[in-house]
């Protein structure tokens, strides 16, 4: 199991050797962490002639407990991997037993044993294919960290202390002396621990033996994980966090600013541009601007949004720390923004802080001074009126031609220019400076004069035979008369002639009695006579004018509906 996997570790061992101490200064080796676990035995060469390619190194555990070896690794002289001991995958680890061998063999010796002995393999094979020579190299094993656990130098090289004192003969291995059955001589000098001898007929092996262990891939969770949960991602510390937007690259364990989530990823909030200064009168420098509003119910924290000209241009960024508050507009100079407007055709890009396009405005062309490029009912327009940090105004429209006597002549009293028409019109008269009007009458909205109540006498009831309409109510009102009907006056009573109603006698006149003519007044002129007749009838077509006006149309409209 260990050999079928042992092929993928070679990268991870070459950068161990590679990181792990080096031998030069040669005194430095000294510095050794011992686990346990030492060289017993290496061949160089082939058994009995030498050959190449045959070689092997045995591993074997001094300690009385098992030690793990996971991702274990051998190396020969500066920076060759020669083999790791690999496990199948990450819920595994590989330990060596207490006091046992672990074979490390070439796949050219393995393949020579096998024809002897079918049923033999190695604990693991090299992954090298370099030569591991008799003269003058060294081994070293290292640990999951490129920590060097032991070391085996010979002939010049050195390993542990002070090399072997020659090299390595054909047929022979150096093998770690043994103390009794179960110890091997470690004094951390291989001059002292290791001898010379030919090389054995039974080889020791089979010291390696895997655990499956739970691996909690969350150990900031209550559960144990064995597989990172769906929809999270660890950060710099390790720990497991739900992703919370599945389509922004890397871990996201809040909602980024400006954003709102939907379903699994977050999507930017609206901003808009919705003005642009392009050429400011006078100096462009400080008077150009920028308008963005946010339509949100939530402010946005600008930093890190930016600007750009076209789409290829160079970023313009929008300066740090501000806030557009929800519903409110944000202005933005182009010394702010390091940019310039051009002034004859050009157009503005706003992008999020990871890159995504947010908003366009429509391309502008040659405005004059002072006339803003604005988002009006969602259309842009050029206006007379710019409006920086406030809502959009159109151009306001010209007022009509008027003639030259019309513009230059006064009015009238009572009447003033309209600034609007630029025509002469009446002065309006409040309320509190009018009298009120009489009784049955109206005010001429008009006119602002009183007028007097007219009705249609076709809606009204006729009055009765001895009845007459009062034109002053438009009531129906009893006709007075001295008929012979009339009801006679009371004892003590007399009837007054003017009013035609009895009236108390007056004290020391006698009922019945007789009275004296008073003395008769001139007789009036015809003339006199026939003026004032005349002067009532005046009157009272002037009073009643409405109303025979009223009464002659009456008459016109039935002769009209006979017809």
């Amino acid at each position: 199991m260990v050999r079928r996997y042992l092929l993928l570790w070679v990268l991870a061992a070459f950068c161990a050797a590679c990181v792990a101490p080096t031998i030069a200064p040669l005194r430095a080796l000294a510095l050794i962490v011992d686990g346990g676990v030492v060289f017993r035995s290496f061949q160089a060469g082939g058994p009995g002639n030498g050959t190449t390619k045959q070689e092997y190194i045995e591993l074997y555990n001094n300690s009385d407990n098992d030690v793990d070896v996971t991702n274990w690794c051998v190396t020969y002289n500066s920076s060759i991997a020669v083999a790791c001991v690999t496990p199948p995958d990450l819920q595994t680890r590989v330990y060596l037993s207490s006091h046992e061998s672990a074979l490390i063999m070439s796949p050219e010796l393995e393949d020579a044993t096998r024809m002897v002995t079918p049923e033999f393999h190695a604990d693991i094979l090299f992954t090298t294919t370099t030569n591991l020579f008799p003269t003058n190299g060294y081994l070293k094993l290292l640990d999951h960290t490129g920590a060097m656990i032991d070391a085996l130098g010979w002939g010049t090289s050195i390993g542990e202390g002070a090399p072997t004192s020659e090299d390595l003969p054909k047929g022979n291995i150096f093998q770690r002396i043994s103390l009794n059955e179960t110890l091997l001589k470690d004094t951390q000098d291989n001059l002292s621990d290791f001898e010379v001898i030919l090389s054995p007929d039974i080889l020791r092996r089979g010291g390696l033996y895997e655990l499956a262990v739970q691996v909690d891939l969350c150990p900031n969770t209550e559960l144990i994980d064995a597989v990172l949960p769906v929809g999270y991602l660890h950060d710099e510390s390790g720990d497991c966090y739900e992703d919370l937007c599945d389509n922004i690259i890397g871990l996201q364990k809040f909602i980024p600013n400006g954003y709102s989530r939907i379903d699994i990823d977050c999507k930017p909030l609206a901003l808009q541009i919705t003005e642009l200064l392009p050429n400011a009168a006078g100096s462009d420098a400080g008077n150009e601007f920028v308008e963005l509003y946010n339509p949100n119910s939530v402010p946005i924290d600008l930093t890190g949004y930016y600007l750009r000209l076209d789409t290829n241009s160079k970023k313009h960024p929008i300066p740090d720390g501000s806030m557009i508050s929800a519903g409110s507009y944000m202005v933005f100079s182009d010394t702010e923004l390091k940019l310039t407007l051009p002034n004859t055709t050009g157009v503005v890009l706003l992008f999020t802080p990871n890159d995504m396009p947010l908003d366009e405005t429509a391309p502008y062309h040659s405005p004059d001074d002072n006339q803003a490029w604005a988002l009006l009912d969602n259309d842009w327009q050029i206006t007379q009126l710019p409006t920086p940090g406030a809502a959009n105004k159109p151009t306001p429209p010209k007022p009509p031609a008027v003639s030259e006597e019309e513009a230059t002549e006064p009015c009238p009293e009572g009447k003033f220019r309209n600034p609007e028409t630029n025509r002469c019109k009446n002065v309006a008269e409040t309320a509190s400076s009018l009298l009120p009007c009489g009784s049955g009458e109206v005010r001429n909205p008009e006119t602002n004069r009183c007028r007097k109540i007219v009705s249609t006498t076709s809606s009204l009831t006729p009055c009765k035979p001895d009845q007459e309409r009062n034109p002053e109510t438009n009531r129906c009102r009893q006709i007075a008369s001295a008929s012979t009907s009339t009801v006679p006056c009371q004892e003590g009573y007399e009837r007054n002639p003017d009013t035609n109603r009895c009236r108390k006698v007056v004290a020391g006149s006698v009922a019945g009695a007789a009275t004296f003519p008073a003395s008769s007044p001139a007789p009036l002129h015809p003339g006199v006579l026939l003026s004032l007749t005349f002067l009532t009838i005046a009157y009272g077509i002037y009073e009643y004018r409405y109303d025979l006006g009223n009464l002659a149309h009456k008459l016109r409209s039935k002769q009209v509906s006979k017809k």
